[in-house]
């Protein structure tokens, strides 16, 4: 119980991020002006950074511990089981129920979807998720699902970065910078793909969609490489600090990096609505405040974290997934039949809690139906080979 204590609050974090998701895509179905408050709804597409950054955080950390730890690391053919275990169930299911109503995006122009069932060219790579490498089918199916090929690219990539690291060792490299390497590989090669990409977009540093290879380049694991990073560093301090309870210095520097992800966040926010950064620049600095509230409500420090880990954002933490891909299909539903309000600000106030209502209670119905009986059997394949389930793998199952 003292390793599940240690992430309380990470199913929180995981139902903030969902929510905030929602709340840019009702935002955008929904009309009035909204004054100042437009640019706020704007930035809330920062949920996915947060995502993108637990992931890191929750796949690396028990590859981190290993390495610092010099233990066995993780099996390679049950980590990949275990994670297309997690994503695959739910999500078909989901696709081939959205594709047989009608409401996968069959293009995806700017702010303009044209919904309706998927060609056959779009469904199979939709099915595959690799829809982001074909350019008929950027923004097809459910249109959020794009960034599940991006989190399919850092799970084949992650084991192959901590065998790299695990040889850094063996050639005498500190264990702490060895378990560090990947996550500042990651760094470098975002950093370097947003550039590539942003080339490919004639020098904009913002997301192009249609049917276009620019679409395509921006939609690879590449420049979206760094927002894994952040998180993947906090999982190196976190076993660091699980590993070596002598570092009170540390420990005591990790109490302030709930205030520095604040910090960060209103920062970027204040500087965006002027323009001075780019958007993926605003999206990196988000990872690193990402990654730091991460290690804020993990580690055990003094700070109350009660809403963090309140009931109700823990259960929808928990169905998260679920929610994020049944959110888009619901909305687009809904705007179809006229069931969205266009009356402003209390139009929208409405919008989002019929969307929240309806996308949860679909949600916890494939939680329960598809997703929870596929996440019993990675337990049950974990007790099988090696008695209770770690608690690193524990954390990492819902990711």
């Amino acid at each position: 119980m003292e390793g599940r204590s240690r992430l309380v609050g990470i199913e929180g974090l995981r139902a903030l991020a969902a929510v905030a998701v929602i709340t840019i895509h009702t935002w955008a179905y929904s009309s009035g002006s909204f004054g100042r408050a437009n640019a706020l709804f704007a930035d809330l597409d920062q949920g996915l950074t947060l995502f993108f950054a637990l992931s890191g955080f929750l796949l690396y950390r028990p590859f981190a511990a290993a390495l610092l730890d010099g233990s066995e690391m993780p099996g390679a053919r049950a980590y990949l089981r275990n994670r297309a275990l997690r994503i695959i169930p739910a999500y078909l299911v989901i696709l081939l129920i959205v594709d047989a109503a009608g409401l996968a995006v069959t293009r995806q122009l700017t702010g303009h979807p044209q919904i309706g069932q998927l060609a056959i060219g779009q469904l199979i790579p939709n099915l595959f998720l690799v829809q982001n490498y074909v350019p008929s089918a950027v923004g097809t199916g459910i249109a959020p699902a794009w960034t599940l090929v991006v989190e399919v690219a850092f799970y084949l990539t992650l084991p192959l970065l901590a065998a790299g690291a695990a040889l850094i060792i063996r050639r005498r490299v500190g264990r702490v910078q060895a378990a560090l390497a990947p996550a500042a590989l990651l760094l470098v090669v975002g950093l370097a793909g947003q550039l590539w990409a942003a080339r490919m977009n004639t020098g904009q540093w913002r997301l192009a969609w249609g049917d276009s290879w620019t679409a395509v380049a921006q939609r690879s694991f590449l420049p979206a490489a760094i927002l894994f990073s952040f998180g993947m560093a906090g999982a190196v301090l976190v076993a660091l600090l699980e590993r070596d309870r002598e570092r009170q210095r540390l420990r005591r520097a990790v109490r302030w990096f709930g205030p520095a992800a604040l910090l960060i966040a209103v920062a970027m926010l204040a500087v965006q609505q002027e323009r001075f950064v780019s958007r993926w620049l605003f999206s990196d600095a988000f990872a690193l405040a990402s990654a730091l509230l991460i290690v804020w409500v993990v580690l055990p420090t003094r700070r109350p974290r009660r809403v963090i880990a309140s009931w109700p954002l823990t259960q929808l933490g928990v169905i998260s997934y679920s929610v994020y891909l049944w959110h888009a299909p619901v909305i687009y539903w809904l705007h179809l039949h006229g069931g969205l309000s266009q009356n402003g600000r209390s139009g929208f106030a409405l919008n989002w809690l019929l969307v929240l209502t309806i996308t949860v209670c679909l949600a916890t119905l494939t939680y329960l139906l598809v997703e929870k009986p596929a996440l019993s059997r990675k337990r049950r394949a974990i007790r099988e080979r090696s008695g209770p389930a770690p608690v690193e793998l524990i954390a990492a199952e819902a990711s």
